[in-house]
């Protein structure tokens, strides 16, 4: 298997591919999951891949072109999504992508104007600012909203009282809230966490410490700045229970 020629120059490759990824042009849903259509055979030849990718795509308009008689507008929509991962794409709808893609040219290069005009304006301070509010306010204010997203998220589902921990509980237990059942007999310690953060020693350490506290009713919420969390369904339908909530 060898490399093939580039269709066009590096230097505009270069260019164009940021903008191919920003309007998601070449997105699984837009030309089908490629990675598991070239690994659906054992193609020696680009020639091969390329003809057996056309060919799919011939075969996913013939679909939606049999469906489209029978189908009502709704129910044709949700088969095109679900057969446009399994498909390629056909000859002409690549060209009406690299048409659509010529068309977003204007857009980009008032873009890069603006952006052009905003770099001349920048200095060192403004770059060693930049720096630390991506590092130190961006990760607080990122927390912040974690924090206040799921506490609205546990109101919702029900709980009543929940109190935002301080001392040793917060600094060394590593629990963020407490929150109560209705008649304050039971509470849960509860840990919150960003969605893309891991286990460490020092949250395992927290863990420990909380779990003695809170006769191991101890849950960590790993969740993103809208209150969506890992294993939320789970989640929730043990706070609920725990704390006796319909």
């Amino acid at each position: 298997m060898s490399e093939s020629k580039k269709r066009i120059p590096r230097e505009k490759e270069r260019v164009l591919n940021p903008i191919v990824e920003r309007h998601r042009l070449c997105g699984p849903n837009s030309v089908g999951q490629v990675t598991d259509l070239i690994l659906s055979d054992n193609f020696k030849e680009k020639s091969e891949w390329e003809d057996f990718y056309l060919k799919s795509g011939e075969i996913r308009k013939n679909l939606i072109e049999k469906q489209s008689k029978e189908m009502k507008k709704t129910a044709l929509k949700k088969f095109i999504s679900s057969i446009n991962k399994k498909y390629g794409r056909t000859e002409e709808e690549l060209k009406e992508k690299g048409k659509k893609l010529f068309e977003w040219i204007p857009e980009e290069i008032e873009r890069l104007n603006k952006a052009l005009e905003v770099l001349g304006k920048i200095d060192l301070s403004d770059c060693q600012e930049c720096i630390k509010q991506y590092v130190l306010d961006n990760t607080w204010e990122g927390i912040i909203k974690t924090e206040n997203a799921v506490v609205e998220k546990l109101k919702k589902i029900g709980v009543k009282k929940i109190i935002k921990t301080e001392g040793d509980v917060d600094t060394k237990m590593g629990i963020d809230r407490e929150i109560f059942s209705d008649d304050g007999k039971k509470k849960i310690g509860v840990q919150i966490k960003p969605s893309n953060s891991r286990g460490t020693p020092l949250i395992d350490a927290h863990n420990k410490n909380a779990q003695s506290k809170y006769d191991g009713k101890v849950i960590t919420i790993y969740s993103d700045k809208k209150g969506k969390f890992k294993h939320e369904e789970e989640i929730i339908k043990e706070i609920k229970n725990y704390l006796n909530i319909d």
